[in-house]
């Protein structure tokens, strides 16, 4: 059970909301799943049993909570249905040294749950999985639905959620991990101790470069207590490895004594390490160069609207929710392509508005909250009636 006994005063939450967390979690997993409270599995264990999780968790439990409390009374058994299935995803290892492996069902999970909670705001109650008959929630041949629908005072509405993926950005990432993998390999190996920043060309590939060029960077970063190197494909795209020494400083005998210590740093380095190492790496991580991900981003956004247009199923207004699978994936990337090459597009007249949603990534007062942007089909088959714009714009709720 994770340690809720904290408080908050810095951060989005109401001085309660540990206190709702602990009583809320454990009653609606214990109601709809007993054994993952004994044994939890999945990325939700992960929150669950690491400390310094807590405010996760209780932003988990403030968005199950008002999805719960702003669906339809039918939607209910399928609202219990998407919770059983969070607390059952599976996990995957990783040794990412910059993020843990996400799992790509959790993440699109989340993302409508979040997305529901954003809504409930200005609509409500929310149909889940409208189109569907209750009876038929639970059948693995249950009709294709929109994730959501609500009911204006002009007409129905319905909304499919989706996280929308970048392969040029994956192999971005995989190819920090395997440089980084690499690198700490080798100065654990050498028992040497390097900050080493990569910055990185977005769509880069690593497994483009020969396996010998990769092991003689690791040599020059351990032999060499400083340097640069590049690294690059044929097809232009490349990294660049920056390095240096890390400075080993005397072991401090108290806390007190680490302020002095870090002062013998030279000016210019903010990286230490205090006491002995015997092979350390401390890794920073850049974009470079993100000129060439446009078509890569077209393609990707064409395919998500694509499939998710099947789903759309009746004549009214149509909404896909799109949540960048990357935070190296812009907003604005998308927003651009909408205007500029999707909406002239005839293939997406069914698509009556894209809304780009942006989780918040911190709980502090100060930081960016939670933001959704809507970018209109002007040539949809079923534009946004007059409530739906109104909706969205903010200038009215349609609350019960």
């Amino acid at each position: 059970m994770p340690n809720f006994d904290f408080r908050v005063d810095e951060t989005i939450f109401a001085s309660d909301a540990p206190q709702r967390a602990r009583d809320y979690l454990p009653r609606l997993f214990g109601r709809l799943d007993p054994n993952w409270l004994e044994n939890p599995v999945g990325p939700l264990a992960r929150l669950w049993r690491a400390p310094g999780c807590e405010l996760e968790l209780i932003d988990l439990a403030r968005v199950l909570d008002t999805v719960g409390r702003n669906i339809t009374k039918r939607s209910v058994p399928e609202f219990a249905r998407k919770v059983r299935e969070l607390l059952r995803f599976k996990s995957k290892k990783s040794r990412d040294l910059l993020r843990p492996k996400s799992e790509t069902s959790y993440i699109e999970a989340m993302a409508e749950l979040q997305f529901i909670a954003v809504l409930s705001e200005r609509a409500s109650p929310i149909a889940l999985a409208p189109l569907v008959p209750t009876d038929d929630f639970a059948s693995p041949r249950r009709l294709k639905s929109p994730d959501l629908g609500i009911r204006l005072p002009d007409g129905d509405v319905t909304i499919e959620v989706t996280v929308l993926y970048v392969q040029a950005l994956t192999f971005w990432r995989e190819s920090a991990d395997h440089l980084f993998d690499a690198l700490l390999h080798g100065v654990r190996k050498a028992g040497v101790a390097r900050s080493v920043n990569l910055r990185i060309d977005l769509g880069f590939n690593y497994r483009k470069i020969p396996d010998r060029q990769i092991r003689e960077m690791v040599r020059q970063v351990v032999e060499r207590p400083q340097g640069t190197i590049n690294l690059t494909a044929k097809d232009g795209l490349g990294a660049e490895i920056a390095w240096r020494l890390v400075p080993i400083l005397p072991s401090p005998k108290s806390e007190q004594e680490i302020p002095a210590a870090l002062g013998q740093l030279p000016q210019d380095w903010t990286v230490a390490i205090l006491g002995n190492a015997t092979g350390a790496l401390h890794g920073s991580l850049d974009v470079r160069r993100d000129e060439f991900v446009e078509e890569p981003i077209y393609r990707s956004l064409c395919n998500t609207l694509k499939t998710k247009r099947k789903q759309c199923g009746h004549q009214g207004p149509f909404l896909v929710v799109v949540q960048p699978g990357d935070t190296k994936l812009k907003a604005e990337w998308i927003e651009e392509l909408l205007e500029r090459r999707i909406w002239p597009d005839r293939d997406y007249k069914k698509i009556t508005a894209v809304l780009i949603q942006i989780p918040r990534v911190s709980f502090d007062k100060a930081s960016p909250g939670h933001k959704v942007i809507v970018s209109l089909n002007r040539n949809a088959t079923n534009p946004a009636t007059g409530a739906l714009l109104e909706m969205l714009e903010g200038k009215k709720k349609f609350l019960p």
